[in-house]
């Protein structure tokens, strides 16, 4: 079985592409953190989401955005201009759930604050005493 799942925060705006076929494929990597014993540390994710995913990724996601991704582990290989040989890997994106949302060349005040309500919600720097009830958008 090669199942993946996350949730984390873009690293960087996406880089939507396409194929010499005008197939969209779109590369972007996410951050997750994990809890040690001694410290908080930073996994970063690379993802590649192909079709009609692709285009949503890479028109609606921008870096700092939240979103949940679903997919296998791709594996590849390659050798460098030294003749080293050197392995990838990415998660090939079968589903990518935008937990935050809005087009991505806009981050209005509404925008903002929805992202600091879904952090309140998360833990993120926040107290669950710190979320009145206007802050629940349902």
């Amino acid at each position: 079985m090669n199942n993946w799942n996350g949730i984390g925060r873009l690293t960087r705006d996406p880089e939507l592409r396409y194929t010499a076929n005008n197939f969209p494929v779109c590369s972007f990597s996410i951050a997750i953190d994990r809890m040690g014993k001694e410290e908080k540390k930073t996994n970063f994710i690379p993802v590649k989401a192909l079709g009609k995913t692709a285009e949503n990724c890479g028109k609606y996601l921008a870096k700092g955005r939240l979103v949940g991704v679903h997919g296998s582990i791709e594996t590849d290989s390659y050798t460098d201009k030294d003749g080293n040989r050197r392995n990838t890997w990415n998660v090939l994106a079968s589903g990518v759930e935008f937990l935050e949302w809005g087009e991505k060349k806009e981050v209005t005040p509404e925008a903002e604050a929805a992202r600091q309500n879904i952090n309140n919600v998360l833990g993120i720097n926040a107290t669950f005493e710190s979320i009145g009830n206007d802050d629940i958008p349902f």
